[in-house]
């Protein structure tokens, strides 16, 4: 399998980060990133120099590495500790995709534990929810189904009903002179205690989903909008010059009403308001209209320096 890197920690300055590498070169990479090399004992943090390609320092934190299959992810993975600079966890990864790694996809680390039998299926959407989780409460049910609860209550149910099941058809079968006394009574009560077992469960399924849905979409719209208004101001520019165009409407309506009632009527301090206001009007909007080009610009010239950026440190690859 592909040894994979990333970032685990949010991008950003920040005191600390953590680098993750997992597969068959994690600890071949980590010799490569230190002065001397040394005997690397399972689970044993040491503080450690960082070395680039020319064998300089360019940073010293933790390292710690795990041998699988006792780890997470199952593989080799080494967690490594650095100063939060993105430039020098930048460097970190372009060093272990110079020596054959690849950049992990999002949740790649929990896909390569459940393909390695460490979580199952709802431990592994477990992670996603707890780390989504809006709420204590949704965070303390999410950390119980990673544990395995969830898992554990599904199996120990699964085993009632074959039993409860199996014991009702083998009465039915073998059985000549009647079933056996109370079997349905015991049968409905065996089931009765099992679905009260996984109303529970579905209620803290019902909490843990409510903590990451409903609550986040109030936040959800507010994002959605700005993205919407962004993505109009560079790609639809000509639509937005006819908004602004339509917005600039009812000022050009009180420039002419003060106009045709001063021609007609003659001066009149009374329509004086209408030119004030007018030109307020136009003024705020022709400034909205250039603050709003600017950011165009900006925008522009940034995604430019990025992609120019990303072309020349990616270009080996």
């Amino acid at each position: 399998m592909d040894t994979v890197v990333a970032c685990s920690t949010p991008f950003g300055s920040s005191a600390l980060s953590v680098v993750r590498i997992s597969g068959p070169k994690t600890k071949s990479f980590i010799d490569s990133l230190q002065k001397k090399t040394r005997k690397i004992k399972h689970n044993t943090p040491f503080l450690s120099s960082f070395l680039d390609k020319d064998g300089v320092v360019f940073d010293e934190g933790i390292i710690n590495v795990f041998f699988g299959p006792n780890s997470y992810t199952g593989e080799d993975l080494a967690e490594v500790s650095c100063h939060g600079n993105p430039i020098i966890v930048d460097q970190i990864i372009s060093l272990a995709c110079d020596f054959g790694c690849r950049t992990a996809d999002p949740g790649e680390f929990t896909k390569k534990a459940y393909l390695s039998g460490k979580l199952d299926i709802a431990q592994a959407e477990s992670v996603a929810s707890l780390i989504a989780s809006r709420s204590l409460e949704g965070t303390k049910i999410t950390y119980k189904n990673l544990g395995g609860e969830l898992s554990a209550n599904i199996s120990s149910s699964k085993d009632v009903l074959i039993s409860v099941v199996g014991e009702i058809e083998f009465n039915l079968d073998i059985s000549e002179e009647g079933l056996q006394p109370n079997l349905f009574k015991k049968s409905f009560k065996k089931i009765s205690l099992l679905k009260n077992k996984m109303e529970d469960a579905l209620s803290g399924f019902n909490k843990t989903r409510e903590s990451r849905l409903f609550k986040s979409n109030f936040e959800y719209l507010i994002k959605s909008f700005f993205v919407i208004l962004k993505s109009i101001t560079l790609y639809r520019r000509k639509l937005l010059f006819k908004i602004l165009l339509v917005l600039s409407i009812p000022g050009f309506l009180l420039f002419s009403r003060f106009f045709i009632t001063y021609f007609s009527q003659g001066y009149n301090a009374g329509n004086l308001q209408s030119l004030i206001v007018g030109t307020f009007y136009l003024v705020i909007l022709f400034l909205i209209y250039i603050l709003i080009f600017q950011y165009i610009s900006y925008v522009k010239m940034n995604t430019k320096l990025m992609q120019i950026e990303y072309k020349a440190k990616h270009k080996k690859y």
